[in-house]
């Protein structure tokens, strides 16, 4: 089985011999490829429809996984026990959705376990949530897939709570050090801009001033690349 480069990515960061669980896995792509590679001794593959749950179906059956990988209808985190996994892989769905999932479990808030997150918008919305909810972005990469930027993260439980920059929400703790990484900031910079845009003709000018100071220390990131 060959994963595209999104999936690779996310299934890089997940160690040897652990136990896993994939949180909305339609196609069961990830937990079949980490079962058959031999990273994970136990996999499940959850999801909330019954449709999606019925595709993975079909590839646990063809890849012979049906002794290896268990197959749950769940909302989010309802179906899994803590005990059962040392890898949680929330992916390809919205910030603000894998904020509630993960506010919904509340035995998450374990420092063994690990949570590997993928969102596909509102990632500022997820970083805010983690930062205030004593959860730290241990690894944060970027990969590129079919013309789009991801950003995957590699996040478990510490109860600090982090105090961070202004600009934090929108670019985490990515360091404009290659070509992709500028490229992911400049689109954070150009969605700053034009709210910055908004505000400037609008009747309440109260946001411009923080807008303002994300956007200066963003160009100051831009720039530490390429001086």
């Amino acid at each position: 089985m060959k994963l595209d480069s999104r999936l690779m990515a996310i299934a890089n960061l997940v160690r040897k011999d652990k136990t896993f669980a994939d949180i909305g896995t339609d196609h069961a792509y990830l937990p079949a490829y980490l079962m058959m590679s031999g990273r994970v001794v136990s996999a499940i593959a959850s999801d909330i429809g019954i449709g999606p749950l019925e595709n993975a179906r079909d590839t646990v059956i063809r890849y012979n996984l049906q002794d290896k990988i268990d197959l749950r209808l769940s909302n989010g985190l309802a179906a899994i026990n803590q005990e059962e996994v040392d890898y949680i892989c929330i992916c390809g769905m919205g910030g603000e959705l894998i904020a509630q999932i993960i506010d919904n479990a509340s035995w998450v808030k374990n420092s063994k376990i690990h949570l590997i997150l993928q969102p596909m918008s509102a990632v500022d919305d997820l970083r805010i949530y983690l930062a205030d909810n004593g959860f730290t972005v241990n690894t944060e990469k970027l990969v590129k897939d079919s013309g789009r930027i991801y950003c995957v993260m590699d996040v478990t439980y510490s109860g600090e709570v982090f105090e961070y920059l202004p600009e934090y929400p929108f670019i985490g703790n990515i360091k404009c050090d290659s070509e992709l990484a500028e490229e992911y900031i400049s689109t954070h910079l150009k969605r700053i801009t034009k709210h910055i845009n908004m505000l400037s003709n609008a009747t309440d000018k109260s946001d411009l001033p923080r807008l303002v100071k994300i956007r200066e220390s963003i160009i100051k990131r831009l720039g530490d690349y390429n001086a």
